[in-house]
């Protein structure tokens, strides 16, 4: 990631210590093992292909959700997983334009409707 602070060993670092105590969670390195660009829609097809009964879901930042119009091919993020928005302590949730509408049109309030949609993911703000 262009700009991060911590390395890309001290982030994996920092993801397993994060995850110790959740059985149920493990660190997937398919980006990091790429020889070429990484995008996360391709990712995401790859962990479907992979999990093709389990129900896929992206935790991301309000920062990056600000920016989600950048991402490769971002509208069919929704196609393979629920995207999950949380909170971070600087930004607001004010995502306006074309991202901002079409987040809304998925807009999902309750963590328990997540499990019911499993044909068409929608967005969960602030779990």
């Amino acid at each position: 990631k262009p700009g991060a602070k911590a390395t890309t060993e001290q982030r994996l670092e920092m993801l397993q210590i994060a995850i110790n105590d959740e059985p149920g969670l493990i660190i997937d390195t398919r980006e990091l093992d790429r020889e070429t660009p990484s995008y996360m829609l391709e990712t995401l097809q790859s962990l479907k292909q992979d999990f093709p009964n389990d129900i896929l879901c992206l935790i991301v930042g309000i920062d990056a959700l600000q920016g989600l119009y950048t991402w490769y091919q971002w509208h069919k993020l929704f196609d393979y997983a629920h995207i999950i928005g949380v909170s971070r302590p600087t930004f607001d949730f004010n995502i306006n334009g074309e991202v901002g509408k079409f987040i809304q049109s998925k807009l999902i309030n309750d963590s328990n409707a997540l499990n019911k949609q499993k044909k068409s993911p929608g967005f969960l703000r602030n779990l």
